[in-house]
């Protein structure tokens, strides 16, 4: 299982969260991965192409969790297997982190 890159963030590692979580890849996109680096804001570890961060880092908007199909005029919704992020999405919730420990201001 993954661990999350996102500071404080528990998630995958043994004592960590116990629910399941969805974890998600830096984009390919050199403006946008610079964007999650800053975000992320880890001085002790370097983002790479391999690291992951979980679901609960991201806002809910930014997750696509279903398929939207539209039949006969009707919105259908079917639940996705793997979630995929929306374009432009950034991690920025870090709800492990201590409250005294600022993020950086995404520019």
């Amino acid at each position: 299982m993954p661990t999350c890159f996102a500071p404080g963030c528990k998630s995958g590692y043994r004592n960590g969260y116990s629910t399941s979580r969805h974890f998600f890849g830096p984009p390919n996109d050199p403006t946008e991965f610079k964007r999650w680096e800053q975000a992320l804001h880890r001085k002790d570890k370097k983002l790479t192409a391999k690291c992951k961060v979980c679901d609960i880092d991201f806002e809910d908007d930014e997750i696509v969790k279903h398929y939207h199909h539209v039949v006969a005029g009707q919105e259908i919704l079917i639940a996705r297997g793997k979630w995929e992020l929306a374009p432009g999405a950034i991690p920025r919730l870090f709800p492990a982190l201590p409250p005294h420990i600022s993020t950086p201001k995404l520019s």
